[in-house]
């Protein structure tokens, strides 16, 4: 198998964990997100599909290629994967707050945190399907 094919599968294995946890946390949290978004943009919150997906297909490819390919366990991609989500994280968290009046620590370090966790369960993912086509 081309081995650009076979990074394929565990990269979309990444981007459907990760999308699922995501959709997951925002639906059960949906008046929270909703009231925080209201808070800092002073609108509701809306979605913008094409930016959220080339959010989550760059998150995916990072997770791969910086976690999983790599990896000699799935506990090494998961730990790899939580480091990544806690950088990639913390760089947006930090230019809220430096950018956005209203972005407080607790949305500061509870975003980070769910995106080390995230990142973590995709690279886990990642790595349960690449284990088994490399």
């Amino acid at each position: 198998m081309n081995i650009q094919f076979k990074t394929v599968f565990p990269t979309v294995g990444t981007l459907i964990a990760v999308l699922a946890l995501d959709a997951g946390w925002l639906t059960l949290r949906k008046q929270y997100h909703e009231t925080l978004f209201y808070a800092v943009q002073k609108s509701p919150l809306t979605m913008n599909f094409a930016a959220a997906t080339i959010v989550y297909i760059l998150l995916a490819v990072a997770i791969f290629h910086g976690a999983v390919e790599t990896a000699e366990s799935m506990g090494n991609a998961a730990l790899c994967g939580a480091v990544i989500g806690f950088f990639l994280y913390a760089f947006y968290d930090a230019t809220n707050m430096a950018t956005l009046s209203r972005w407080t620590w607790h949305m500061f370090f509870t975003d980070i945190a769910w995106g080390t966790a995230v990142s973590a369960v995709g690279a886990a993912a990642g790595y349960a399907i690449w284990s088994r086509v490399k």
